[in-house]
């Protein structure tokens, strides 16, 4: 978990309600399917938890494929926020 949260994870917060995300390049879509396989056995996924899109961006005028997981809310995500976001910002905690 705090490797993801170190690079492309992220916890999403709605409504008193956090749920854990992760968004990789189409390219790396296996390696996506990967994590999500080893997260699903910790916090629960609903079935339609996995999105692919596309992106545009106008510095290079070119879109760019994602797949993008996001997992339910869990007790253990409402734990692990205050210590990654103590002031709503991003932070490693250090203990």
């Amino acid at each position: 978990f705090a490797d993801k949260m170190l690079g492309d994870g992220y916890i999403n917060l709605n409504n008193n309600a956090p749920r854990f995300c992760f968004l990789h390049s189409l390219k790396d879509k296996e390696y996506a399917r990967h994590c999500y396989k080893l997260f699903c056995q910790y916090l629960p996924y609903g079935e339609n938890c996995g999105k692919e899109s596309s992106v545009y961006d106008k510095r290079t005028n070119k879109s760019y494929g994602r797949i993008y997981f996001q997992s339910m809310t869990s007790p253990i995500l409402k734990k692990l926020y205050p210590l990654w976001y103590p002031d709503g910002q991003k932070r490693v905690p250090i203990h």
